[in-house]
Parts: C-alpha cells; structure tokens; sequence
C-alpha cells in the first residue's frame, strides 16, 4: 500500500498538461520499443502492441521492486531504477515469448 500511496502523491504533484504528457511519453515510447521488438521476435512476438503492453506492465514491476528495494524514490538513484525497469520489461518479453512458445509446441 505504500507503492500506492507515493503514486497517488507523485500523480497529485502533476498538472494536467505534465501528466498528460508524461502519460503520452510512456505509451509512444513503448509502442516505439514494442515496434522494434516484433521486428527481433517475429512469430514469437506478440505484435507491437502487445509488446508495448507488456514493456508497460515490466515498467510498473520494475519501479514497484525498485521502491520496495531502495525505498522513497530519489533522483540520485535514476540509474539503479532505469536498469530495474529495462530489466524487468526484458524478463517480462522473455518469459511471455518463452510460454507462448510452450503452448503453440504443445497444442
């Protein structure tokens, strides 16, 4: 509950225009990213958009580990929580790519 209670005051903190922009930021950036990641995975990909999803949701895993690892969030630590979030995104591609895999072999 305390990851949700600092999101809701860093959100708090923004003003429409920041927020909407940080939010637009993420999504074209993940899309970007999923676009280049379908090109790399192929069949095992699950489309730009759907790697753009799953880049989103390693991202939110990424920054909860991060804040449950090094606490309140500072920006001296930016790139201990940049390599979290790639990371995890990373792992997230790779064990989704890994079990659709899995099924498409058995079914």
């Amino acid at each position: 509950m305390a990851v949700m209670r600092v999101l809701y005051e860093l959100v708090n903190s923004f003003d429409e225009s920041a927020l909407l922009l940080l939010a637009a930021t993420a999504v074209f950036g993940s899309y970007f990213v999923g676009q280049i990641v379908d090109r790399i995975m192929r069949q095992r990909g699950f489309g730009p958009t759907g790697n753009a999803i799953l880049i989103l949701a390693g991202i939110g895993a990424g920054l909860m580990i991060s804040y449950q690892q090094l606490g309140p969030l500072r920006p001296s630590e930016a790139n201990s929580v940049i390599a979290a979030t790639a990371a995890s995104s990373t792992l997230v591609l790779l064990v989704c790519g890994a079990l659709k895999s899995f099924l498409l072999d058995v079914g």
